[in-house]
């Protein structure tokens, strides 16, 4: 690799390695980064897993951080997850000493309960092409957070913007929430970059982020029905409508509880995103939705003639009920061709429905 300049390394958790399986050794990475290997290397980015303090001064006293001639550009993220008794000052000491050239070195805990010693190492210039799991300590990476990711309580709407003003993507997972807390003084900083937002649980707070100021670029939505439907109806503001939203991909909680085809939840989501271009529609409950969920979806189609749907695709999972659910995609399609002067189907499976307007 005579001509590589660049390398992003992501090295799974070290523990038992499975049949036939090695485990990736520091060392094996420091020969594959040398010199003789790829001399023309400039930027190194990685994901390490750990286990032991010995293995950080291993990493640190590597010739890639010690007068390396190539003058590489390095962007590292070091997880420890362990049980191992790790003296944390130690490991501060040792980050320490390199901060300075590095541009500092930050500790994040991932855990309230810092004895567990679950916490990441991690550069100001965070590897790009992995997510950042952000928690309310208020620490992060100065730039390349493209991919933010929430599953801690209490996120303050200020700090998100302060801190992951660059992100392009922003994931929510339980037990993720929201608050105004640091924002009665200062109003928060709109995340101006970004651009999809993925949803897969309830999350109290989302409706701040709903209120036409803090996500003035947001292209596309995916998430799942009812947390959606939460977010939009808890706004102050309902009639509010998110017009750059172009692309929403949506989908049931695959429960068989009949709340999943409530059409107040789905007419409630629809209504905040009138400019929709591409419309995907996943069903996994058991049962077939009824009719009145086809006509919902129709005179959506309809009301955006002005800037019309390029793409509406329904899929329904056929394990159940399946007739049902073919007889629910006929009917869709010939309602569709109803009120579409041009449009093309294609029939990929019979309980799947794309068309092209």
């Amino acid at each position: 690799m005579p001509n590589l300049e660049r390398f992003d390394l992501y090295v799974k958790k070290q523990g038992k390695a499975n049949e036939g399986e090695e485990k990736v050794e520091w060392a094996t990475l420091e020969t594959l980064t040398s010199n003789s290997v790829m001399p023309r290397l400039r930027r190194y980015s990685f994901i390490y897993n750990l286990s032991t303090c010995d293995e950080i001064q291993h990493i640190f006293q590597s010739s890639l951080f010690n007068n390396d001639k190539r003058h590489i550009r390095i962007q590292f993220a070091l997880h420890i997850n362990s049980l191992t008794s790790i003296d944390l000052s130690d490991i501060i000491d040792i980050c320490n000493i390199h901060s300075t050239h590095y541009n500092n070195i930050f500790v994040q805990y991932n855990d309230e309960d810092k004895s567990k010693l679950h916490y990441t190492l991690f550069t100001s210039s965070w590897p790009s092409w992995t997510i950042f799991w952000m928690n309310h300590h208020n620490v992060a990476p100065r730039s390349g957070v493209h991919q933010l990711g929430i599953k801690s309580p209490n996120i303050s709407l200020h700090s998100l913007g302060k801190l992951c003003s660059d992100a392009n993507e922003l994931v929510c997972q339980h037990p993720a929430s929201f608050s105004m807390v640091d924002s009665l003084i200062m109003a928060p900083t709109p995340l101006i970059n970004l651009r999809c937002l993925e949803i897969h649980n309830v999350v109290p707070g989302l409706e701040l982020l709903f209120d036409g100021n803090m996500l003035p670029r947001l292209h596309s939505l995916r998430g799942l029905i009812i947390p959606l439907f939460v977010a939009f109806a808890s706004r102050v503001n309902q009639m509010k409508t998110l017009d750059t939203v172009d692309h929403l991909a949506i989908t049931d909680q695959g429960s068989n509880e009949e709340r999943c085809f409530s059409f107040k939840q789905w007419h409630i989501v629809l209504d905040a995103l009138p400019r929709l271009r591409t419309l995907l529609v996943q069903l996994h409950n058991g049962k077939c939705p009824p009719m009145v969920m086809a006509d919902l979806f129709v005179n959506y189609i309809k009301r955006t003639t002005r800037a019309p749907l390029n793409l509406f695709s329904c899929c329904i999972d056929h394990n159940s009920d399946a007739n049902n659910k073919e007889d629910f995609i006929i009917y869709l399609e010939e309602r569709i061709e109803m009120v579409c002067s041009s449009v093309q189907f294609a029939l990929i499976s019979p309980t799947r429905l794309d068309a092209w307007m």
